[in-house]
Formats: structure tokens, sequence, C-alpha cells
């Protein structure tokens, strides 16, 4: 499968086409920043199957663009991603045309899997983030794969030693919002503090 992921935040964008590629090797990804760059890359590329396109945008918002993408290449699949998950949101982005709508909040690898159902030709926009699994009787837990999106961004951020008021303000959300991606980190990689974290999360190949 290859994917065109359309974000203008650098770390999140770099992160997931990492995160998808990490999680199965056969997926081809790549991320541009704008609306232009991505019909551009389409209009280069036939190889794209789907677009995944964040809602916010800085010179736009995603739904216009699945609009224009279903106009000028209404072969290629295309999803809305956003952080917001509403009733509301999901209709828009079915009536501007998407296969599907996903939330933020999900974890790499139910993202992975709904993408493979929009591969497959089905519309998705049941995809909601699920509770952590339970690790089988002595099977050791795999955060890395149960973070959610924002929270790999969140803890990307904590490695280049940036605060939680500095996080806040990079990724546009509240200090409080950020806490609680903290706290979430912690308990998901069982550690005391944010040094303990970084530890654990680099020796589960998490961060570098």
């Amino acid at each position: 499968m290859n994917v065109l992921l359309v974000d203008d935040h650098p770390l999140f964008g770099f992160g997931l086409v990492h995160a998808l590629q990490a999680a199965d090797a056969s997926i081809r990804a790549s991320v541009v920043a704008s609306p232009a760059e991505a019909l551009e890359r389409l209009g280069a590329d036939a190889d794209i199957d789907l677009v995944l396109v964040d809602y916010r945008l800085q010179t736009d918002n995603g739904l216009n663009l699945l609009r224009q993408i279903g106009t000028q290449f209404p072969w290629v699949a295309r999803v809305l991603i956003s952080g917001m998950d509403t009733p509301e949101l999901l209709q828009a982005a079915r009536a501007a045309g998407a296969s599907g709508f996903l939330s933020k909040r999900l974890a790499v690898d139910e993202l992975l899997a709904a993408l493979r159902r929009v591969e497959a030709g089905q519309a998705v926009f049941d995809a909601q983030p699920s509770l952590p699994a339970q690790a089988a009787e002595g099977a050791a837990p795999d955060p890395g794969t149960r973070m959610t999106l924002r929270q790999r961004e969140v803890l990307q951020l904590i490695a280049q030693g940036q605060s939680n008021r500095q996080i806040a303000q990079g990724l546009a959300i509240s200090e409080r919002t950020v806490k609680l991606h903290v706290t979430a980190l912690l308990e998901l990689f069982e550690a005391g503090n944010r040094t303990h974290l970084l530890v654990q999360a680099q020796a589960a190949g998490a961060v570098q």
C-alpha cells in the first residue's frame, strides 16, 4: 500500500510515516505539508493508493482537499484524520467524498487495520480507539504499538527535552492535556518519571 499523508506539522507527519512503515514493512508512505504539494505529488505518482488528509491545515482545511482530490484523482482512496472525532466532522468527511474518517487517538495497529479496510474498498467510519488489550499471560507488553498517535508525538518532544509548556505551545494544546498524555505514557511504559520513561521507551524502540 502506497500512502500519502497531508499534514503541516512535521513531527506528527514524519512520526506517523515512520510508525506505519515500522508496523508493516510493505507500507510505502510519504508526507507533504500542503494541499498544493499533495495535488502535485498525486499528479506525478500514479502508484499512490490512498491519501490520508489532516483536517487542520494552515492554509485550508482537509475537507476542501478531499473534494479537490475527488475531482482530479477520483480513483485514489481518501481518508480524513483528525484529533476532533465528532459526529458532525465525520458526516462532513463523508459528504466531502472521503472513504473513511479516523481519529488521531487510534493506536498505530488500529490505524493500519482501518487503512487496510479502505484499501480493500470498504468505507471506514466506524473505527474507534480501543482500550489497550491485556497482555497474554506471561507475555511482555508492547507499549510502542499501543501508543496513540498523539502520545507518540508527545513522547518525541519529551525526548527532545521539551517541557510540558513547550510541548503544549508546539502542539497547540493545553498544558493540562499534555500532563494527561505524559501520565498515560508513564503508565504505559511502567515508568516512575520522565527520565525513566525515556529509558523504557528507548528499550522498546519507541524513540531513538
